[in-house]
């Protein structure tokens, strides 16, 4: 029966081509959306599943305040996580990570590595890292010892087994790989070396760092069962314990390690985070786009109802039952279903690469071995139902009297429910017109937004990171080297760079005579006398940094915003006074401000503006920022390139 009904389907369809290719085309592009789009919240929902432990693991979020405002961090105190391991029996373990760089070198070149955690020697065992080879066991055991992931291994060894391989760093240290590792596309830890972070965390422990500097990433894994909420109940009085002395009215939250990437609250994390609200979006509208299909072919089908009545009224006079009728027509909406589903994962296969390098992550193919299976599965499954049993029990329905007595049309013409059908599709469609148009407009507002400082033709070349006396020499003599290139307007070395994150953020910044407890947490930015300059960022009062030396090194620059939290009457007003960020007012770490700048976006336009402090430094090396002043951007960096 079933063979007869499909066989008939495809004779209908042949027969009325042009509603099968409307029908057809409009379904699998439906379907074609929906796959796209479900491919991709997968991926954002996928951000660390990979962690056999990620249900008990939490991060460690901070929290400060800083006059009237608190600010929210995804870094802490290294101490805290020590407090935490050793007075809280529910905490089984943690891992902290700390941001560091590296100058390798390897067979006679320099290479500079940006991408590398300090980490505790449980690192490989906290974590479920895929290995590639070597043994995670006691990878981090020792200080040179190192984990690297597959793409960095293979772009120092090649094909060549990477375990027990020697790379020197920093002149004379060297480091011993250990293993490789994966590291998936989804995941909030990203990485090209792993180094046992044991001296650094001795290193600030020693200058009683690890409650001073809230710069680690601190992961911490709980007991199975254990609530969150109560363990963050005991935070004030951990806090209290280790240290008395907080000024900054520390507060701390543990966030599961499996919401960090969608519903983290901080600006700092390790990589950038998802949307949350976005996802939700994008899933409405993958529904919406086909539903849209579906609507669209019930419309079709039942607007064929009166040309189909007389065969269903003449097969009813020669016995037919309704059963036999509604499997027919259901039948023909599981075979055009069928085909929109073959054309929709055509159309995936061949607008991957498109679509990959739009969204910037892969798309997994694997569809057996996916949830889009079943989320896909379940949704087409009951779209194929809806869309073809209620066409068929429709048209299976006619009287063959209303046939005869010429009622069909007007019989079908009243149902409320495919009126209703039609008006849900136009709404839709109206509701992605106007929220396509006001995602383009806010695209349009982004591009436009003034962002307080020039960043056209400005070429960023990250710094060599050189350690000892060879850095100033080398720095000079390439700096006088780019003077000579026509091409380059400015230059300019700094700690940072607009649209990445400060250098430090700093508590206890005040004006002389303001008690430390009333001290600001406040964005420090180390840069040359050029920055300001070759960013073409306005000055609003007093001057720039000057070129002697010393008198520079005495100097900082507020921005607007510093100048309003920290109590100054106007920009004039601040100009002249004295800062300082330390529990003793010592000259390093007291400054006379020289100058205000008008507000920049240093960060992303969805961060808030802050207060921020530009403190001078001569030999920055971590970004070089050339202004050039020519078409020919590939010649320039050629000449750049040949001069670093």
């Amino acid at each position: 029966m079933w063979r007869t009904n499909i066989r008939l389907a495809f004779r209908h369809l042949s027969r009325n081509k042009t509603t099968a290719l409307i029908n057809i085309l409009g379904l699998a592009v439906g379907l074609l959306a929906y796959l796209l789009i479900l491919q991709h919240l997968s991926y954002e929902w996928s951000f660390d599943r990979f962690h056999s432990e990620v249900n008990n693991i939490y991060r460690v979020d901070s929290e400060f305040a800083s006059g009237d405002e608190r600010l929210r961090y995804s870094a802490h105190y290294y101490g805290m996580a020590e407090a935490m391991d050793t007075e809280l029996p529910e905490v089984e373990e943690f891992c902290s990570l700390h941001s560091a760089g590296l100058l390798i070198k390897h067979k006679g070149e320099v290479y500079a590595e940006e991408a590398v955690l300090l980490a505790n020697a449980n690192f490989p065992t906290f974590f479920d890292f895929p290995v590639v080879t070597g043994q995670m066991e006691g990878a981090l055991a020792e200080p040179g010892f190192a984990i690297l992931s597959r793409e960095t291994a293979e772009r120092y060894f090649g094909k060549a087994n990477p375990v027990d391989q020697v790379l020197s760093f920093d002149e004379d240290r060297e480091l011993t790989v250990k293993a490789v590792v994966d590291v998936p596309d989804n995941s909030q830890i990203q990485f090209d070396f792993v180094l046992n972070g044991d001296k650094n965390i001795r290193n600030y422990r020693e200058n009683d760092g690890i409650w001073s500097w809230s710069n680690y990433w601190l992961y911490v894994r709980l007991q199975e069962g254990t609530d969150p909420s109560v363990t963050e109940a005991k935070f004030p009085a951990l806090i209290a314990k280790y240290k008395p002395d907080d000024t900054e009215e520390t507060s701390s939250y543990l966030v599961p390690m499996a919401d960090v990437h969608l519903h983290s609250q901080t600006d700092d994390d390790l990589v950038t985070k998802g949307n949350a609200q976005a996802v939700s979006i994008l899933l409405g509208v993958a529904i919406a786009i086909l539903l849209i299909g579906w609507i669209n072919y019930i419309n079709l089908a039942t607007a064929q109802a009166a040309e189909r009545g007389q065969e269903v009224g003449v097969r009813k006079v020669v016995g037919a039952q309704r059963g036999q009728l509604i499997g027919q027509f259901f039948a023909q909406s599981i075979v055009v279903n069928a085909l929109s589903l073959g054309l929709a994962l055509i159309g995936i296969v061949l607008l991957r690469p498109v679509f990959e390098h739009l969204l910037g992550h892969p798309i997994v193919l694997d569809y057996l071995t996916s949830n889009i299976l079943w989320t896909f599965g379940g949704f087409f499954v009951l779209g194929v139902l809806v869309s073809g049993l209620y066409p068929a029990i429709l048209i299976s329905g006619v009287q063959p009297s209303n046939v005869l007595k010429g009622k069909l049309t007007n019989q079908l013409s009243g149902l409320w429910a495919r009126r209703g059908l039609t008006v849900f599709q136009f709404v839709a469609s109206i509701v992605l017109i106007a929220g396509t148009f006001a995602v383009y407009q806010q695209v349009s507002y982004m591009q436009r937004q003034e962002l307080g400082f020039a960043s056209e033709q400005v070429l960023v070349v990250n710094g060599p990171r050189l350690d000892g006396e060879a850095y100033p020499t080398a720095y000079n003599s390439f700096k006088a080297n780019l003077q000579q290139l026509p091409e380059v307007e400015a230059f300019t070395a700094t700690t940072t760079i607009p649209s990445e994150d400060y250098t430090a953020s700093l508590a206890g910044v005040r004006r002389t005579g303001i008690p430390e407890e009333a001290g600001l947490l406040l964005n420090f930015v180390l840069v040359d006398h050029d920055f300001l300059s070759s960013y073409e960022i306005e000055l609003l009062s007093g001057r720039n940094f000057q070129l002697n030396r010393d008198t520079a090194f005495r100097a900082v620059i507020l921005n607007e915003k510093a100048v309003r939290q920290m109590g100054f009457q106007s920009n004039e007003d601040a100009i002249g006074k004295f800062i300082l960020w330390s529990s003793e007012d010592v000259p390093s770490k007291r400054k006379q401000v020289v100058g205000v700048v008008k507000d920049y976006h240093h960060q992303s336009l969805k961060a808030e503006q802050s207060g921020m402090v530009v403190l001078y430094h001569d030999l920055a090396q971590d970004y070089y920022s050339l202004r050039i002043n020519t078409a020919d951007i590939g010649g320039t960096i050629a000449k750049v390139k040949t001069t670093f």
